[in-house]
């Protein structure tokens, strides 16, 4: 949040109807006049027209799909938009402010995977889908962010399914406003790359195999504007970890449970900051 300069976090299994605000050095619980409900499972994005943390959907501690839009203000939430003749409900979306084009980008998955992900444009009212804005079948899950080097947004498919499934995990596609290209085939190209953010420092989108991590010989690539490298890194120190850039502080933050926590049976959020050699430094945590 560039207005309050704090990171926002809300939901969360185990956590579900908190807003969690991180101000670079210590996490505050807020007390919101209003929330939406608890949930797990949804997208945020700063929206720089408005000053506020846009919120999607996810799926309600009951385990509901929602549609629903929320803003935080830094005080408190409000409803923008009810989820009607919006996108589909449900966790695996992703969201991510196009400064070049100045839109808010949604991308959701239909939960079908012989069906598209859904591309759909924030007016500031609701939801709209641009005709031709789909990525193919497959792409279960596509994490995006703006791109300074191409000035452009893009977004990596991930997770290919089972037949009828096309392909589309692990490619990488760029965003022009109306529809989604992909870019040429790498001789090395990241494989289930889960989370995705920008490096301040290095002023390159970094991607992680958070979720995938075991598998990986490599768990971060770093995109140098036509072609993924990957980074010289050890070992993650979260499992499914959650990517964030503080702009504020100019750091590539991961948020997520000690791996070492898991182990012991107990899964407090921790907090590591990505140092110019790769590794992971970490900060706090709260438990």
């Amino acid at each position: 949040d560039l207005a309050t300069h704090e990171v926002v976090l809300f939901g969360g299994v185990g956590d579900y109807a908190s807003t969690w605000l991180w101000d670079g050095s210590k996490w505050t619980l807020a007390h919101p006049q209003r929330s939406p409900e608890p949930r797990f499972g949804a997208s945020e994005a700063y929206d720089p027209r408005t000053r506020t943390v846009l919120l999607f959907g996810g799926r309600l501690e009951p385990g509901t799909p929602v549609h629903d839009t929320w803003a935080w203000n830094g005080t408190t939430w409000g409803e923008l938009d009810g989820g009607a003749s919006g996108p589909q409900p449900g966790e695996g979306s992703d969201m991510a402010w196009d400064p070049a084009l100045m839109q808010m980008v949604l991308l959701t998955r239909s939960g079908v995977i012989s069906e598209p992900a859904e591309t759909w444009i924030w007016t500031g009212t609701q939801w709209t889908q641009p005709a031709v804005g789909a990525l193919p079948a497959g792409a279960t899950f596509s994490p995006m962010w703006f791109d300074p080097v191409s000035r452009s947004l893009l977004a990596v498919g991930c997770c290919v399914g089972p037949p009828p499934s096309t392909g589309a995990a692990n490619t990488t596609w760029q965003w022009n406003g109306g529809s989604w290209t992909l870019l040429p085939e790498q001789p090395a190209a990241p494989v289930g790359g889960s989370t995705l953010a920008l490096d301040p420092a290095m002023g390159r989108l970094v991607l992680c195999a958070c979720g995938f991590a075991a598998s990986q010989p490599s768990p971060l690539w770093e995109w140098g504007g036509t072609a993924w490298v990957a980074l010289a890194s050890g070992p993650l120190p979260a499992a499914g970890g959650m990517e964030v850039t503080d702009a504020d502080r100019g750091e590539l933050l991961l948020f997520g449970a000690p791996t070492a926590a898991i182990q012991a049976g107990h899964t407090p959020v921790g907090v590591w900051v990505l140092t110019p050699r790769s590794s992971w430094s970490q900060l706090t945590r709260i438990g």
